[in-house]
């Protein structure tokens, strides 16, 4: 919807009633005030800052577009109150994060769900978290590849969500599905001829290593739903 649909009217509607129903399901609903709030600032840095390359033209919103974010986000902020517990239902997530950055963090290291995906010592162990490795990276070069025509949105994004799931191990699910949203759109600017040899330039190929790539994904996220295992991602 963010990407998309900014220039319909009907959003203005959509996004709060989404984030009532979100408050009042699960705790991380913070995560879409985050999500609209960061959109804002890479609007504005790429108003107000100059930016290498074409960053401060790529997927950038008209003046209305710009206007009906900063809406949705008074918006979202608003519905976020809309729970049987308001003020104190609103705060909740935060006083979490507080507490687990306080005395609870003890329970990092015996969590199995809570622990780091990734310490010192693993790495480079290509037998643990390699999927979560794997994305890390490949998103990463996606960015590279894709460098002159980045989305700043998608920066901000891959980065809160790659900081958050370098925290606990039940957050690298979040992770998974940015890292793929952004390698399919670093992808999408590139052209074959600037990433494939010439002679895989036939349009069939190209619809077959799309089919692949996807077919890829679905196993590596069906692998990566073990439980407790080397291969949680």
């Amino acid at each position: 919807l963010l990407n998309n649909h900014l220039n319909k009217r009907w959003v203005i509607y959509v996004f709060p009633a989404i984030q009532i129903l979100w408050v009042n399901f699960h705790g991380f609903f913070f995560l879409g005030i985050i999500l609209v709030l960061l959109m804002l600032i890479s609007e504005f840095l790429k108003r107000r800052a100059k930016l290498p390359w074409n960053w401060n033209r790529v997927a950038r919103l008209d003046d209305i577009e710009f206007k009906r974010l900063k809406m949705v986000l008074f918006l979202i902020i608003l519905a976020s109150f809309a729970n049987p517990a308001t003020i104190k239902g609103f705060f909740y997530p935060f006083g979490i994060l507080i507490q687990l950055c306080g005395k609870s963090r003890i329970f990092f290291s015996h969590i199995q769900e809570l622990r780091r995906p990734i310490s010192g010592m693993s790495l480079f162990r290509i037998d643990d978290m390699i999927y979560y490795k794997f994305f890390i990276f490949l998103s990463l070069f996606s960015f590279i590849l894709n460098r002159k025509n980045i989305n700043l949105n998608n920066i901000f994004i891959w980065l809160f969500f790659l900081i958050i799931s370098l925290i606990a191990v039940r957050n690298t699910v979040f992770f998974s599905l940015v890292a793929y949203l952004v390698i399919i759109q670093n992808l999408s600017h590139l052209l074959p001829e600037e990433i494939i040899p010439i002679a895989f330039k036939r349009k069939n190929f190209k619809y077959v290593t799309s089919s692949v790539q996807t077919y890829i994904y679905i196993i590596l996220r069906k692998n990566c739903q073990r439980p407790y295992g080397k291969r949680l991602f």
